[in-house]
């Protein structure tokens, strides 16, 4: 991979809007009504640049579509209307269904036409089991071109870890998004009451700061009761944990929780020594009243909490909670903070010791994509790409199908984009019509051309606000995230929930950093060196 494997490089694109696609929970619970408005057409590509080949379509085809609002999908909504005489088909609209839904369909042999978000251990036994069925690359290219030019923009080989005995089984569906996505966020109005000027640029500047958000009485009240740091200490969430804590990790270039690469190898970042060194680090800020002491049973819910409460004054989080929700769908902390004094700042990670930096980011290729049941007719897979390549990478078909026609629903306009015509300012009138229906209006939303979704989501004045934030979004992420590793897979639960009972412990001084060489060793012995083992293997294998 060139671009989006190893150190990330940033780019400015934004967050899913048609398919029901469930990369990240918190970004698809993220509502439409916060971006009514959007960029000017300089940011729009005119039809020429997107003309999409709609093929030959003189057989109306049968499609079943999933969708997250079902009670507004009737026969005379506008979106299925349009998209059924676009595409001469008959769409069925059901309701999303779970992955273990999806395993009883399989098991009961009412196999779907297609699904997607397939996890790498489904995959797999999908295709063992040949419960999928294969896509001809000659398809993909002359039915889903588009699709084709978005993902090459990112990958060199996105088949790289999918493809089977030289056989594509699935879609790629990258959440681009998650390589750029951690910020550290912090209070400017605290920064300002406690006379700091300058953003800190370093870990020592960081402590420095976050000392008086501890003494100094940021939030003005009077009483020594605020805490520079918060974070999740529950793994129940796609193990947060690891990542509230990346800036500390990542100024010492270790990514706990991570494949990395060192020495040649691929190597799991908690139990590297460096680890040692930010978790003594993290240990000073706890012992010296930094740290939210509560941070051990926190959710991601709860530590939002401490930050809305005026508790805590900066912590990890996507960059698009930091921003207003006209600048990409989030706004989490300007939302529920309005009210307050609160002010925002988003900094880049600080650099440690040595010069390293960067924050844990999420691997765009964490699960199969899009697949196809065995079942599934060759008109019928045309069909499906086809209405792919056109819904989610031709920017005109993406804006009807949110907004639906100009001058009857929206009027476009050069100062305040996309604005709604009454009755349709009214998101439950615009619902009924058959518009704005986020989670499944059409096939494909997984597949997300941020870039093109842009003038839907960011108003022209928060472009720049938006483009700098994501810029500030660096460090690495799992490298092997995207690759099937049965010996992990075993040991996965425990090792984790080993090295996450273990740095807590090591943080908050329950167990002695002296120890840090026996913790290594109880991982080892609890299956890690075997872990190691297919690791090295794997490196050996793709490089």
């Amino acid at each position: 991979m060139k671009k989006l494997f190893a150190t990330i490089l940033v780019l400015s694109l934004s967050v899913s809007l048609l398919g029901g696609c469930s990369e990240k929970a918190e970004e698809n619970s993220a509502s439409v009504e916060g971006s009514e408005k959007a960029t000017s057409t300089d940011n729009q590509t005119s039809n020429d640049e997107v003309t999409v080949d709609i093929g030959d379509k003189s057989e109306t085809i049968a499609l079943d579509i999933w969708t997250g609002n079902l009670e507004y999908m009737n026969d005379d909504t506008f979106a299925k209307n349009w998209l059924e005489e676009r595409h001469n088909i008959e769409i069925t609209y059901k309701d999303w269904p779970t992955d273990e839904q999806i395993r009883l369909m399989i098991a009961t042999d009412e196999i779907p036409q297609w699904w997607q978000n397939v996890t790498l251990t489904d995959y797999q036994n999908y295709v063992d089991e040949e419960v999928i069925r294969e896509i001809p690359m000659e398809y993909i290219e002359k039915y889903a071109p588009k699709y084709l030019e978005w993902i090459y923009t990112f990958f060199d080989d996105p088949w790289q870890y999918y493809r089977q005995d030289g056989k594509i089984y699935s879609m790629p569906s990258p959440w681009t998004l998650g390589a750029y996505n951690k910020v550290i966020g912090i209070r400017k109005d605290w920064m300002e009451n406690v006379g700091v000027s300058e953003t800190p640029e370093t870990l020592e500047e960081l402590e420095a700061l976050y000392t008086k958000f501890r003494d100094n009485d940021p939030d003005q009240n009077g009483e020594k009761d605020t805490y520079a740091f918060t974070a999740i200490g529950s793994d129940d969430e796609d193990k947060m944990f690891f990542e509230s804590f990346g800036m500390v990790f990542g100024a010492f270039d270790v990514f706990p929780n991570t494949y990395q690469v060192k020495d040649g190898t691929y190597v799991r970042g908690e139990i590297l020594p460096e680890a040692k060194e930010a978790l003594t680090v993290l240990n000073r800020w706890y012992e010296n009243g930094l740290i939210d002491p509560e941070f051990m049973v926190y959710k991601k819910e709860n530590m939002r909490k401490s930050v809305v409460s005026e508790r805590v004054g900066s912590l990890v989080d996507g960059w698009y909670h930091f921003l207003p929700p006209e600048a990409f769908y989030g706004g989490y902390y300007v939302e529920n903070m309005k009210g307050t004094e609160a002010q925002w700042e988003i900094i880049a990670a600080p650099e440690g010791p040595n010069g390293d930096s960067g924050l844990m980011q999420t691997n765009p290729l964490f699960n199969a994509g899009f697949v196809f049941g065995k079942n599934t007719t060759d008109a019928e897979m045309v069909r499906i790409l086809q209405v792919i390549n056109d819904s989610a990478f031709n920017q005109e078909t993406f804006i009807t199908l949110l907004k639906g026609e100009e001058g009857i629903t929206y009027n476009y306009d050069e100062e305040d984009g996309f604005v709604w015509i009454p009755p349709y300012d009214d998101q439950v009138k615009r619902r009924e019509f058959g518009i704005e229906l986020t989670a499944g209006v059409t096939i494909g939303g997984c597949f997300n051309d941020y870039e093109l979704q842009k003038p839907i989501n960011t108003l022209p004045r928060y472009l720049d606000d938006r483009a700098a934030a994501e810029a500030l979004a660096t460090g690495k992420y799992d490298q092997l995230a995207s690759v099937i590793k049965p010996v992990w897979s075993e040991n996965e639960d425990h090792l984790t929930q080993m090295t996450l009972e273990n740095y807590i412990k090591f943080i908050i001084g329950d167990r002695s950093l002296d120890e840090f060489d026996d913790y290594v060793q109880e991982w080892l012995n609890a299956g890690g060196q075997e872990v190691l083992e297919e690791a090295d293997a794997f490196y050996k294998m793709y490089n």
